[in-house]
Protein backbone atom coordinates (compact mmCIF):
# COMPACT_ATOMS: atom_id res chain seq x y z
CA UNK A 1 0.00 0.00 0.00
CA UNK A 2 1.34 3.43 -0.90
CA UNK A 3 0.66 6.03 1.79
CA UNK A 4 -0.87 9.30 0.71
CA UNK A 5 0.45 12.69 1.69
CA UNK A 6 -1.75 14.94 3.82
CA UNK A 7 -4.18 17.02 1.76
CA UNK A 8 -2.83 20.21 0.17
CA UNK A 9 0.77 19.00 0.51
CA UNK A 10 3.16 18.99 -2.42
CA UNK A 11 5.88 16.35 -2.37
CA UNK A 12 9.28 17.00 -3.88
CA UNK A 13 11.93 14.30 -4.09
CA UNK A 14 10.24 12.36 -1.33
CA UNK A 15 8.52 9.00 -1.36
CA UNK A 16 6.64 7.10 1.31
CA UNK A 17 7.71 3.71 2.58
CA UNK A 18 5.18 0.92 2.23
CA UNK A 19 3.93 0.09 5.68
CA UNK A 20 0.36 -0.95 6.33
CA UNK A 21 0.49 -0.15 10.07
CA UNK A 22 1.21 3.57 9.70
CA UNK A 23 -2.34 4.75 8.90
CA UNK A 24 -3.74 2.70 11.79
CA UNK A 25 -1.20 4.09 14.26
CA UNK A 26 -1.62 7.65 13.01
CA UNK A 27 -5.39 7.33 13.26
CA UNK A 28 -5.13 6.25 16.91
CA UNK A 29 -3.20 9.38 17.90
CA UNK A 30 -5.13 12.20 19.61
CA UNK A 31 -6.29 14.87 17.17
CA UNK A 32 -3.91 17.52 18.55
CA UNK A 33 -0.94 15.16 18.09
CA UNK A 34 -2.07 14.33 14.54
CA UNK A 35 -2.12 18.08 13.78
CA UNK A 36 1.37 18.55 15.25
CA UNK A 37 2.69 15.53 13.33
CA UNK A 38 1.22 16.89 10.09
CA UNK A 39 2.77 20.33 10.78
CA UNK A 40 6.18 18.73 11.41
CA UNK A 41 5.87 16.69 8.22
CA UNK A 42 5.00 19.79 6.18
CA UNK A 43 7.98 21.59 7.70
CA UNK A 44 10.16 18.62 6.73
CA UNK A 45 8.90 18.79 3.13
CA UNK A 46 9.59 22.54 3.00
CA UNK A 47 12.97 22.43 4.77
CA UNK A 48 14.38 19.04 5.89
CA UNK A 49 17.23 20.83 7.69
CA UNK A 50 15.01 23.06 9.82
CA UNK A 51 16.50 23.11 13.35
CA UNK A 52 13.14 22.63 15.08
CA UNK A 53 12.88 19.14 13.57
CA UNK A 54 15.93 18.04 15.61
CA UNK A 55 16.79 15.05 13.47
CA UNK A 56 19.16 12.50 14.91
CA UNK A 57 20.87 9.55 13.37
CA UNK A 58 18.87 6.49 14.34
CA UNK A 59 20.28 2.99 14.33
CA UNK A 60 18.05 -0.06 13.93
CA UNK A 61 18.52 -3.74 14.47
CA UNK A 62 16.10 -6.48 13.55
CA UNK A 63 14.82 -8.54 16.47
CA UNK A 64 12.38 -10.60 14.38
CA UNK A 65 10.63 -10.00 11.07
CA UNK A 66 7.96 -8.02 12.95
CA UNK A 67 10.09 -6.19 15.53
CA UNK A 68 13.03 -3.79 15.46
CA UNK A 69 14.99 -2.02 18.15
CA UNK A 70 15.88 1.63 17.58
CA UNK A 71 18.98 3.25 19.00
CA UNK A 72 20.11 6.87 19.27
CA UNK A 73 23.68 7.79 20.14
CA UNK A 74 24.07 10.22 23.05
CA UNK A 75 27.77 10.98 23.41
CA UNK A 76 29.49 7.66 24.13
CA UNK A 77 26.23 5.86 24.92
CA UNK A 78 23.62 4.21 22.73
CA UNK A 79 20.05 4.62 24.01
CA UNK A 80 17.78 1.82 22.77
CA UNK A 81 14.02 1.95 22.27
Amino acid sequence: MRLAAPKNLTLTNCDFADHSLFPQGYGQLPQHIQRRATEAYRLFIDNPSHPSLRFRQVYTTRITLAYRALGVREGDEMIWF
